[in-house]
C-alpha cells in the first residue's frame, strides 16, 4: 500500500487501492482507499484529497453469487435433463455437461445452429419452424424430436422452451431442456400397434363369425317352431325345452358377435350411419314389442308412453339397437321390477329416456361407463363386455344427438337419449 501510495505521489496521478482495515471490534474489513491530486495554477500539487469506502456488503454480493452459480453449475450437472440457454435472438449461451455427453459434440460445434443436423430428418422442418415461431412471437412451448446421440443412434426427446424476461418486461434469455421420453414413446408405439392388431381381429373375427351364428339360429329358430306347432311326446318336450334354450344361446352369441363387429368398426373409423328421415314413433313402438316377451320372463313388464308422429333425423336400424341396448340393460340391472320406455318432443328434440328400478348407479361412474370395457359393477354378478354403452354413445353422437343418464344407487336409473327432430319435408338419404 505504502509503495503505491509513493508512486502515485511521484506520478502525481489518481490513487485507488483495495486493502484490508483492521475494525476497532476485532477483525479485518475490505475497504477501498481512492485520493486525487489537488494543483494550483501552475500545476503544482497543493494538496491530496481522498477517501475510504467499506467493502464488506460488495463482497458479501458477490460470494453470495459465486455461491448461486456453483450451485446452479451442480444442479444442472446432476439433473437428467439436458439444459441449454439462448440469448433473446436465439444465439446459444450455455449448455450443460449432459447435452456434451449425450451428442458428443463440443459448445463450439453445436453453436451458430449446427445442433439443427443432429436431429432426424423427419423432424428437422418442424422443429425449425416451431422455434422460429417461439422467437417471433416470444412465447414458450414444448414438442417431441429424434436427437442424434454420439452412439449413431436416435433417441425421442420431449423439448421445452420458455423466454426469460426482464423487469421492463423485455426479452433477456431463453431456457430450455430436453428430457428423454424414448422409452415412453416406445411403450406408446407398441400399445398402439398392439390395438391396431387387436382391433383387425375384431374385425376379421367378427366378420367370419357373424354368417355362421347367423345362419345357426335361423335353424334352431325353424326347429323350435316345428316342435311348437305338433304335438309332441313327453319325451320330445325336454327336447324342445333344449332347443329354446339353444336359440337363446345362439341368439346371445350373435348379439355379442355384432357388438364386436360395431367394436371393430368404430375403432377403424368405419362406422357407417344413414342419416334420413324415419318415424321415431314406430321404431319404439315396434322394438318394445319385440322385447315384451323378455321383459315378461325378466319380470320386468314394459310401461311405454310414446308420443305419435314423432320423425327423427338418423339411421333407423342404429337408433333401434341403441333401443334394444338401454332396454336389455334396464332388464338385465332392474329384474324383477317395471321398465318405463317414453318418446316426447322437448326443445326441439325428440327424448327418449328408459327409466328402471334397479341397482343403480353411483355418481362417479355416471360417465365412465360410457367409456369402452368400463364396468359399474363387478363382472362376477353381472355378464357383458362394458361395451354396450359406449357403442350406444358413439352411434347417437354420431347422429348429432346426445346421451346421459341420471341415477342414484339403489333407485334406478334412466337414460334419456337426444336425437334430432326431421323437418317436414324430410332430407335426401346420405351417408356418414
Amino acid at each position: 500500500m505504502a509503495r503505491g501510495w509513493r508512486e502515485a505521489v511521484a506520478r502525481r496521478d489518481r490513487f485507488e487501492l483495495e486493502y484490508r482495515l483492521r475494525r476497532s471490534g476485532g477483525g479485518f474489513a475490505p475497504v477501498v482507499a481512492r485520493a486525487a491530486p489537488v494543483a494550483d495554477t501552475r500545476g503544482r500539487v497543493i494538496e491530496w484529497v481522498g477517501a475510504c469506502s467499506d467493502l464488506t456488503a460488495r463482497e458479501t454480493a458477490e460470494a453470495a453469487q459465486r455461491e448461486s452459480e456453483e450451485w446452479f453449475r451442480t444442479l444442472l450437472g446432476a439433473i437428467p435433463q439436458m439444459v441449454w440457454t439462448a440469448d433473446a435472438t436465439g444465439r446459444t449461451q450455455f449448455q450443460n455437461p449432459q447435452i456434451r455427453e449425450y451428442t458428443g459434440k463440443t459448445d463450439e460445434e453445436l453453436a451458430n445452429g449446427r445442433w439443427r443436423t443432429l436431429v432426424h430428418r423427419e423432424d428437422r422442418a418442424p422443429v425449425v419452424a416451431f422455434w422460429k415461431r417461439m422467437r417471433d412471437e416470444e412465447i414458450g412451448g414444448d414438442g417431441t424430436l429424434r436427437l442424434l446421440g454420439r452412439d449413431g443412434e436416435y433417441r425421442w426427446f420431449l423439448v421445452r422452451a420458455a423466454p426469460l424476461r426482464g423487469a421492463d418486461g423485455r426479452l433477456r434469455r431463453w431456457v430450455g431442456t430436453l428430457t428423454d421420453i424414448h422409452l415412453q414413446k416406445a411403450s406408446e408405439d407398441a400399445k398402439n400397434e398392439a390395438i391396431r392388431a387387436r382391433d383387425v381381429f375384431l374385425s376379421v373375427a367378427s366378420h367370419e363369425l357373424k354368417t355362421p351364428v347367423t345362419a345357426a339360429l335361423l335353424q334352431i329358430q325353424q326347429a323350435h317352431r316345428l316342435l311348437r306347432r305338433e304335438r309332441v311326446s313327453p319325451e320330445l318336450a325336454g327336447v324342445m325345452q333344449r332347443v329354446a334354450a339353444s336359440a337363446a344361446s345362439v341368439e346371445r352369441l350373435g348379439s355379442l358377435v355384432g357388438t364386436l363387429l360395431d367394436v371393430s368398426h368404430i375403432a377403424t373409423g368405419k362406422l357407417d350411419l344413414e342419416r334420413k328421415r324415419f318415424d321415431l314413433t314406430e321404431s319404439v313402438t315396434q322394438v318394445a314389442a319385440r322385447l315384451a316377451e323378455a321383459a315378461d320372463r325378466a319380470r320386468c313388464p314394459l310401461e311405454v308412453a310414446v308420443a305419435p308422429g314423432i320423425a327423427a333425423l338418423g339411421d333407423r336400424l342404429r337408433v333401434e339397437q341403441v333401443i334394444t341396448n338401454l332396454l336389455a340393460n334396464a332388464m338385465k340391472y332392474g329384474a324383477g321390477s317395471p321398465i318405463a320406455l317414453a318418446l316426447e318432443r322437448r326443445d326441439g328434440v325428440a327424448v327418449l329416456t328408459v327409466a328402471d328400478r334397479g341397482i343403480g348407479i353411483a355418481p362417479e361412474d355416471q360417465v365412465r361407463i360410457f367409456e369402452p370395457f368400463e364396468r359399474a359393477v363387478s363382472a362376477r354378478h353381472y355378464g357383458g363386455l362394458g361395451l354396450g354403452l359406449w357403442v350406444a354413445r358413439e352411434i347417437i353422437e354420431a347422429g348429432g344427438g346426445a346421451i346421459r343418464v341420471e341415477s342414484r344407487p339403489r333407485q334406478g336409473s334412466t337414460f334419456h337419449v337426444e336425437l334430432p327432430l326431421a323437418d317436414l319435408a324430410g332430407t335426401a338419404p346420405s351417408r356418414s
